[in-house]
């Protein structure tokens, strides 16, 4: 039997061009884990930006639907935060992918489309993809 996984999942969309960074954590954890990463992420990012962020570190406390939340840090951006789950044997990018593509088709109508393949850098645990 496939153990189920969950990984965070941090989306920074730009409205100027349509074009999405997400970013996904390390994974590998229990459902718990990965709602208290993403508390841990959204309650650093509410002490250093209190009128964006405050609010939306509540709302991911007392539970968010569908485990998603959205931010407007700047007036031409938006980030949205959620978590997802994936089998244990699966890659968690393969499962972001997917997230990413159903999110896609339901803001745009459009299918997400990959252009930079994922990478691990320093800055980013697990690595980043996106479409730019």
């Amino acid at each position: 039997m496939t153990t189920t996984l969950w990984n965070t999942l941090v989306i920074t969309l730009s409205r100027a061009d349509g074009f999405g960074s997400p970013q996904y954590g390390t994974g590998g954890w229990t459902r718990e884990e990965a709602l208290a990463e993403q508390q841990s992420l959204l309650d650093r990012l509410a002490a250093e930006f209190p009128h964006t962020y405050s609010s939306v570190a509540a709302k991911w406390r007392i539970g968010a639907k569908d485990d998603t939340v959205y931010a407007r840090p700047r007036s031409d951006a938006m980030s949205v935060h959620a978590i997802y789950e994936y089998p244990e044997d699966e890659d968690p990018v393969h499962k972001a992918l997917e997230w990413l593509d159903d999110f896609s088709m339901q803001a745009t109508g459009q299918p997400f489309q990959l252009i930079v393949p994922p990478t691990t850098p320093p800055t980013a645990p697990g690595g980043t993809f996106s479409r730019r």
